[in-house]
């Protein structure tokens, strides 16, 4: 074996696999695939396993790529995996341990390049996948050639770099080793329609052969999932949406194959079948099993049939061309009318559609007068709703090996850990009752996956998505939480101070995301969840997929638990969220970014959030000088930085001489040039002993939080050899007016939610 390069066409990495690494990782992944093919006994059933490992086991041991999950003195930990460096030499790690799955530990994840296509992005696992799809679908078609050797055809494609290991694992069939020979770049005899088939695969040479590419995604998600207020109403039918996916992809994988499945998340199924010449049954199917779920969920499904060799020359076009189906059968789509007729009850939860029946709210007494008109749908809703108010949190909990564990987080056991509403996910005896509603959503991640050159960088690029989001939200909230426990006086070991688990998941599909948790609980997970984002998708070299940086912007709302949750969501998304994905736009950002509102109630949100920033922030002359009172949008090390401050404030007891500093710069008597000489004067004082003043130890603390000098951190003039910062990340820089820059109220506000 010579040394094999895998480009990594999303952040431009090269990971260099000697003989030595390349040795090593074969014989891990030969392990993994025996014990995988050991639980099944037919050809059938070896190649649905096979196909799984790869799809299901071996990503998720590779993404994310460059962190994992360790624990230091009873505390989570994100480790660092392989450097996000340009160039890679893996060489010098065999022998390290791999992965076993998601997060775990510091332990390497199994890169294998594919010995022909790993310099332009291809991996084994891609190429394997690939072939094992075109064979399935193609032989499916090929007049001549039984199920028994197309089950046979797809063992071999997902095997045969590794058959002389595995002969005795595999099951005694015809077919599979001749096959696997041929696609190896041997010989062997084998019936002319197969031979064809599986000879024009292994050489990419598919001629006219034709497939289908099947497309179903769920339109108007956020109207179907927010059509409600109740919070398990909505948990609900984010899960219900989840679950008819699920579902439809074990149906594609039971009837057709698991490696024909290209992507499945985000209530999006992207699939290949044999060629129907339009003919297609799937997005009828697709259609009925979706209204007959959820009854008012709006997917659209379409399927194109196209030259199979497209998928490998062109495989942007030919996805694009499955969208363009797509938004043909939306714009024709006919959906049922549910609306009450004026005689009718009307459901009180959706107040939309017609009442089907009675039923009491949650924890209120079961009894006549207690009931309310309710249909089928928002039942249904309901049902999964608190059903699934467990799932995901498990979910999360099993990610970072804290399942059954949920003390480790301090948080009590017992049989109510978990919470029922948002206002059970704020710990007793809180001062400040504020939730915190984050909703976040990739940066350029919509681009790349159009613009993809070829299936393979498909399939990785879904799967790393999937992943890397997945296993960041479960390692911050872990993390969160216990930084959060910590301000209530708790360290690993100590007993327990929270009542729930003070964090619920609503969504997390693809580059979406969206959760409640108690406030500070939801900044912590803020700034870790950006950070581990941004490592993982940080360029590393020239060479990638697109010039534009893969970050996630945040939205973050924190107020009340009473707010509406609709109305809080639908603010953090188009409002919040819309203002850090802007100005990570304008400012062409190398990293994630998170805009924060600090709302105390429902009323206290901006009906005009362009005018409340310029109001709530900008301060003195608009022709001369100004002088903007945040930072925000945070980036991740940004907001880490005055996270350590409003801890240290906290901690000091220097909340109001913090809140009066703030104070200080505002009202009709005062102003920034008040408040700027009240600053300097505070920071003059000296305390009896002779030490620096409270604003002078709290600048110490930025400065060391951030990893910067003293002269670059100042309350009132922050980063002053930072010219081209721009207010709320938003325009372009001018000279008038004059515009200085400074963390105060994002200090005060941090600090408020924390004590």
């Amino acid at each position: 074996m010579n040394e094999l390069i895998w480009h990594d066409r999303f952040t431009g990495a090269r990971y260099r696999c000697d003989e030595r690494w390349q040795a090593w990782v074969r014989h891990h992944l030969t392990d993994g695939l025996r014990q995988a093919l050991a639980r099944k006994d037919t050809v059938e059933g070896q190649a649905n396993a096979a196909a799984g490992f790869w799809q299901e086991t071996y990503y998720r041991q590779l993404f994310p790529l460059r962190f994992g999950r360790t624990e230091e003195a009873g505390k989570l930990r994100a480790t660092d995996t392989v450097s996000p460096a340009q160039e890679v030499d893996l060489g010098p790690r065999a022998g390290r341990p791999l992965r076993q799955g998601l997060l775990d530990g510091d332990n390497l994840p199994p890169i294998l390049p594919d010995a022909q296509q790993g310099s332009v992005g291809w991996l084994l696992a891609d190429r394997l996948l690939i072939e094992a799809a075109l064979l399935n679908v193609l032989l499916a078609q090929t007049p001549g050639v039984e199920p028994t050797q197309r089950h046979a055809a797809r063992l071999a494609a997902l095997s045969h770099p590794f058959f002389d290991d595995l002969a005795d694992a595999i099951v005694p069939a015809p077919w599979v080793k001749p096959i696997a020979q041929t696609l190896s770049g041997g010989a062997a005899d084998l019936p002319a329609p197969l031979r064809e088939v599986v000879c024009a695969v292994r050489d990419r040479a598919l001629g006219d052969r034709k497939l289908d590419v099947v497309l179903m995604a769920v339109q108007r998600v956020k109207q179907y999932v927010f059509e409600t207020p109740g919070l398990n109403e909505i948990r609900g039918a984010s899960t219900l949406l989840d679950e008819v996916t699920d579902n439809l992809q074990r149906q594609v994988r039971a009837e057709i194959g698991p490696e024909v499945v290209l992507r499945a998340a985000g209530a999006t199924l992207l699939f290949l079948a044999p060629a129907s010449d339009g003919g297609s049954s799937w997005p009828t199917r697709l259609h009925e099993a979706f209204y007959r779920c959820t009854g008012t969920a709006f997917p659209a499904a379409a399927a194109i049939t196209i030259r199979a060799q497209e998928l490998l020359s062109s495989y942007g076009k030919a996805v694009s061309g499955a969208y363009a189906a797509l938004a043909a059968d939306r714009a024709q789509a006919a959906r049922p009318d549910q609306a009450a007729l004026p005689f009718e009850a009307r459901c009180e939860l959706c107040r939309i559609r017609p009442a089907d029946g009675w039923d009491a709210a949650p924890g209120v007494e079961d009894i006549l007068d207690n009931r309310r008109p309710i249909c089928q749908v928002c039942r249904t809703k309901r049902r999964w709703g608190q059903d699934e108010r467990r799932g995901k949190v498990h979910d999360a909990l099993r990610r970072i090996g804290y399942e059954g564990n949920q003390a480790a987080l301090g948080v009590r056991p017992g049989k109510e850990w978990l919470a029922n509403d948002l206002e059970k996910l704020i710990p007793a005896g809180v001062r400040r009752k504020l939730i915190g509603v984050v909703y976040g959503d990739g940066n350029n991640f919509g681009r790349i996956s159009m613009g993809l050159p070829d299936i393979a960088l498909g399939l990785q690029w879904a799967q790393r998505v999937e992943h890397t989001t997945q296993a960041a939200s479960a390692l911050a909230l872990g993390r969160a939480t216990q930084r959060a426990a910590g301000l209530r006086g708790w360290d690993p070991g100590d007993q327990a101070v929270l009542d729930k688990v003070p964090f619920q998941v609503l969504a997390l599909g693809g580059d979406d995301l969206s959760l409640f948790a108690w406030a500070p609980v939801a900044v912590y997970f803020a700034a870790e969840f950006n950070r581990l984002t941004d490592l993982e998708f940080q360029a590393t070299g020239p060479d990638r997929l697109s010039p534009d940086p893969l970050t996630f912007s945040l939205g973050l709302l924190v107020t009340d638990e009473k707010t509406p949750v609709a109305r809080s969501v639908d603010f953090t998304e188009h409002e919040l969220m819309g203002w850090a994905k802007r100005a990570s736009k304008e400012q062409k950002l190398a990293h994630g970014n998170i805009a924060m509102l600090y709302a105390q109630t429902a009323e206290a949100m901006p009906a005009n959030l362009e005018q409340y920033r310029k109001e709530a922030y900008l301060l003195g002359s608009s022709g001369r000088f100004q002088l903007c009172a945040t930072l925000r949008p945070w980036t991740a090390a940004e907001l880490e930085m005055l996270l350590a401050g409003a801890e240290s404030v906290v901690r000091e007891g220097c909340l109001g001489r913090l809140q009066r500093l703030a104070a200080a710069f505002y009202g009709a008597r005062q102003g920034a040039l008040t408040g700027m000489l009240y600053y300097a004067y505070q920071k003059g004082r000296v305390s009896r002993n002779g030490a620096g003043g409270w604003i002078q130890d709290l600048e110490a603390e930025l400065a060391r939080a951030g990893g910067q000098s003293a002269e670059q951190v100042k309350l009132v003039r922050y980063k002053v050899d930072k010219s081209n910062r721009v207010s709320f990340g938003l325009g372009t820089v001018q000279r008038d007016p004059v515009t200085w820059h400074a963390p105060l109220w994002d200090l005060v506000e941090l600090a408020k939610l924390m004590s």
